[in-house]
């Protein structure tokens, strides 16, 4: 078990549930073990008639320090260990620079995947998987293993997905049935199906790339909405091969100036944004959507993680914290490629000078307000001049819409003018201090 968020613990122990319902189907299960993974490992070596250990390499610091020593310990005791990459479209040993380094910037780095030698194909389930009686092995329960967390949003959540193989292929096949056609165009647009949302699949293992890049090669083809997707894939294949060459960066900022950022601390503001009480609109109904759900729309957790650090000048490692607990796709190369991608200290990121305005986001990419009237309900009748800035909306326009500010909704908690030249006097002094 190695979900170490709330959300994506709860996505995991369902996961298993029904990996383990699979498996029975076919004449084997699972065996559920609680403690350290090599002791564990060891007694069932020394319990058992084990010749071989076969599994799938991680990629994360912890995990290739995990699969090190796994393989170290059967290794010793004469046992046969193979593992596999089953999450990655290519090993991060195999793509570098032509001077022989990884890649800092995407582009290149996708060209260079697409040339790659083509996948390997996916394989068949099998039609049976016979093993030894497990219920002479001891065993603990999935729900001792994995105990559901004791939060409002968990049944919500578990309304809200399938966390099964019927729910991967279900939300694959709607996906490149509907969806990728106009997935160049609708993957901005928080009010309309317009993304995969595979990425809790991906996350957990249920689904990988190869099999999602053969599916989309099988039924879809070339087009422009396929390819926008693909080169989507391609971005968290380039966070994987960052945090395998720069482990440092879960954290610390890749670029090493950006240690020196005068970041503010101030708890308050930072609960607020958790809660989606900031009296920005957009903001707060994608906040308010990760809490309900575990997932949150891509463009809105660049508008967030922007509100965050640029208007509130909170260090991006507390919104990497707040995501990696509430996210049912909590990668950690995801996040934190996604978090040091908009506070401009990562690979290929995004200025830290370009800073969102959160009204003119939602008026552009909400432009009907049904994103914000979804998870914002106390806003729902407002016009759509003024659903993403209510704070300017005339006195008449918020009594007839019965919104009264400071009390059914939160008056804006900082100016967003004032705070864009704070965190450009902020990136100023943060330049001054490197040249000391």
């Amino acid at each position: 078990v190695t979900a170490d968020g709330a959300a994506a613990r709860v996505w995991l122990r369902e996961a298993l549930r029904d990996l383990d319902r699979q498996l029975q189907a076919l004449g084997s299960g699972l065996l559920f073990r609680k403690g350290d993974p090599l002791e564990i490992l060891g007694s069932l070596i020394e319990d058992g008639d084990v010749t071989a250990i076969y599994w799938s390499r991680g990629y994360t610091p912890t995990a290739r320090a995990l699969d090190a020593a796994v393989e170290r310990l059967f290794v010793e005791k004469g046992v046969e260990a193979h593992h596999f990459n089953s999450t990655l479209l290519a090993e991060p040993t195999d793509l570098k620079t032509g001077s022989g380094t990884a890649y800092q910037v995407f582009t290149p780095f996708w060209k260079k995947l697409e040339t790659l030698a083509p996948l390997r194909q996916t394989l068949p389930v099998p039609n049976a998987l016979p093993s030894p009686d497990l219920s002479l092995v001891p065993s603990v329960e999935l729900e001792d293993l994995i105990p559901l967390p004791n939060l409002p949003w968990v049944d919500e959540l578990l309304r809200s997905w399938d966390p099964t193989v019927g729910g991967v292929q279900q939300a694959l096949d709607d996906f490149l049935d509907t969806a990728v056609k106009k997935y160049s165009t609708d993957r901005d647009q928080p009010s309309v199906r317009g993304t995969s949302q595979l990425s809790p699949y991906l996350c957990s293992g249920q689904l990988s790339p190869q099999m999602v890049q053969e599916a989309v090669d099988n039924q879809c083809g070339t087009g422009t909405g396929s390819e926008a997707f693909l080169r989507q894939l391609a971005w968290r294949e380039f966070a994987a091969h960052l945090l395998f060459h720069f482990p440092e960066t879960v954290e610390s900022p890749l670029r090493k100036n950006y240690e020196m950022f005068p970041w503010k601390k101030n708890p308050g503001q930072l609960q607020l944004w958790q809660e989606g009480q900031t009296g920005f609109p957009i903001v707060d109904a994608g906040m308010r959507q990760l809490w309900s759900t575990g997932w949150m729309h891509n463009r809105v957790r660049m508008i967030t993680a922007s509100f965050l650090i640029k208007d509130l000048l909170v260090d991006w490692r507390k919104g990497a914290e707040w995501f990696w607990e509430t996210l049912l796709d909590a990668d950690l190369a995801n996040n934190t490629m996604g978090w040091q991608w908009v506070a401009g200290c990562g690979a290929d990121a995004s200025p830290f000078f370009r800073i969102f305005n959160p009204m003119s986001q939602g008026e552009k990419f909400d432009t009907q307000g049904r994103y914000v009237r979804k998870w914002c309900p106390e806003l729902r009748t407002l016009p759509d001049k003024w659903i993403h800035r209510p704070f300017e909306a005339p006195e008449n326009v918020l009594i007839e819409a019965g919104v009264t500010l400071g009390e059914d909704y939160p008056l804006p908690i900082v100016n967003h003018a004032e705070a864009r030249l704070a965190a450009l006097d902020a990136l100023a002094e943060m330049k001054e201090l490197c040249r000391e």
